[in-house]
């Protein structure tokens, strides 16, 4: 609980105050309130959970709270606690703006290079030794050999409300993240596991995401975390990870299937809008889920549509 507050304009307020005001005290149903100096921007937003669970508060603007965490939309007040959020109609400004890219589908690219290195090196002076997409980062997974190689991870890392987020990286070697341009994570150089963190401002969406990652020897791992509004550390998952899907030239039929199997597909991927897909001789495909190309070239093979699927056309 607390006895007093002050607004950013000066003015402080103890609690008695408050419930002179208002007519009621801070365990009140109607919390929380607001309380206003005359200035807009001096609004304080007195918060209180007096029950035994977690209670979810709407937020009519955009407010930060004595360590600047910035918040908007809603937040979480825990059990028997408070909270002292003030209006900052500044942080909307200061949120970055999601990408939402056109054509985002689920996963991450990543290119996998081979060297010797005590901290990350330049990438674009380096010719990748392989490349392909995931659906979360692994190590054993992309890397050829166990020592003397590095990772980059691009995408898109998807956040569910406008707010102040905190992304970790555990590595072992050395890591950096980048949103957008901006340098969150610094976590390089040859190191036993180690964990560090950064906080940006972000507007919920998809957001531009790169992860570089070097092995020198001994041990690897690799871990990205995230906080946020609403949201505990945690591992990001897979669901929260987006690549843009690009037009393939070559989107034809390597075997017989589903239309939903991946590996069907010449292109490691599903056909989209932007595809041209060719159904190759002697290949049958079942349509067992919608579907949208930009053409269907039939090439000796046979598509099988169901009563209940589709596909869109969209030459």
């Amino acid at each position: 609980m607390f006895t007093t507050a002050t607004s950013r304009g000066g003015t402080d307020i103890s609690l008695a105050q408050w419930q002179s005001q208002f007519g009621r005290d801070l365990s009140s149903a109607n919390s929380p309130v607001t309380y206003s100096s005359g200035n807009p921007d001096d609004d304080i937003k007195f918060t209180v959970n007096p029950t035994a669970a977690s209670g979810q508060v709407s937020l009519d603007g955009t407010y930060r709270d004595p360590l600047s965490n910035v918040y908007s939309g809603q937040v979480t007040v825990g059990p028997y606690s408070s909270l002292i959020l003030f209006n900052d109609g500044s942080a909307a400004a200061s949120l970055r703006t999601a990408d939402n890219p056109a054509n985002a589908m689920p996963g991450l690219d990543y290119k996998y290079y081979e060297g010797n290195w005590s901290l990350l090196p330049d990438f674009s002076t380096l010719t990748a030794v392989k490349s392909g997409s995931v659906t979360i980062p692994n190590l054993t997974r992309e890397a050829n050999r166990t020592y003397n190689y590095a990772l980059t991870y691009t995408g898109y890392v998807r956040v569910p409300a406008d707010g102040s987020y905190t992304f970790y990286t555990a590595s072992d070697d050395g890591s950096k993240l980048y949103i957008g341009s901006t340098l969150v994570v610094n976590n390089d150089g040859l190191q036993a596991l180690t964990e560090r963190s950064g906080t940006i401002g972000l507007k919920a969406g998809q957001h531009a995401l790169t992860i570089q990652y070097l092995q020198g020897g001994g041990d690897q791992a690799l871990t990205i975390s995230y906080s946020g509004i609403s949201l505990s550390k945690q591992t990001v998952p897979a669901s929260a990870y987006y690549r843009v899907s690009t037009p393939c030239e070559g989107m034809y039929t390597l075997k017989s299937g589903n239309w939903s199997d991946v590996s069907v597909w010449s292109c490691g991927r599903l056909p989209t809008s932007t595809d041209v897909v060719r159904i190759m001789s002697d290949h049958t495909i079942v349509l067992n889920v919608d579907g949208t190309v930009k053409n269907l070239v039939y090439l000796g093979g046979t598509l099988h549509y169901s009563a209940t699927t589709k596909l869109v056309i969209n030459d």
